[in-house]
């Protein structure tokens, strides 16, 4: 019985090669990183935000990707840090927050894409991009 397990040491000895499974291993991660870096610039370039009008806001949940459009009526920055845009969509009123702060004319059409958040039990547009 020992002679056998010391034989099958000596076998699995010299035919144990680790930078082939190191290879194998490294070549298996590289394709698995490029399928799912693929996957993900896929699912960037076909996510579309869902085209809103202002009274759908309070229908919809919080984190929702969105697209809408309407009239400024008032903005106000607060501390550099962040501005908060008050606009109107078919007679309704809605709030964009913004934190890149940018000057725009009041009265200007402007076409946010954002998500849906919350604030104080409000809802309100957190701004990805604006468009004039």
């Amino acid at each position: 019985m020992g002679v056998l397990i010391s034989k099958l040491q000596k076998i699995i000895r010299d035919n144990y090669k680790p930078q082939y499974k190191m290879k194998t291993l490294k070549n298996i991660s590289i394709i698995i990183s490029i399928l799912g870096i693929s996957i993900l610039i896929i699912l960037s370039l076909t996510q579309q935000p869902q085209t809103i009008t202002a009274n759908q806001i309070e229908n919809l949940k919080e984190n929702t990707y969105i697209k809408i459009s309407g009239t400024l009526k008032s903005s106000k920055i607060y501390n550099n840090n962040f501005q908060i845009l008050e606009l109107t969509n078919n007679n309704t009123q809605f709030t964009t927050i913004l934190f890149n702060n940018q000057n725009f004319q009041k009265n200007s059409n402007l076409t946010i894409i954002g998500i849906i958040s919350i604030y104080q039990n409000n809802k309100q547009i957190q701004a990805e991009k604006i468009y004039l």
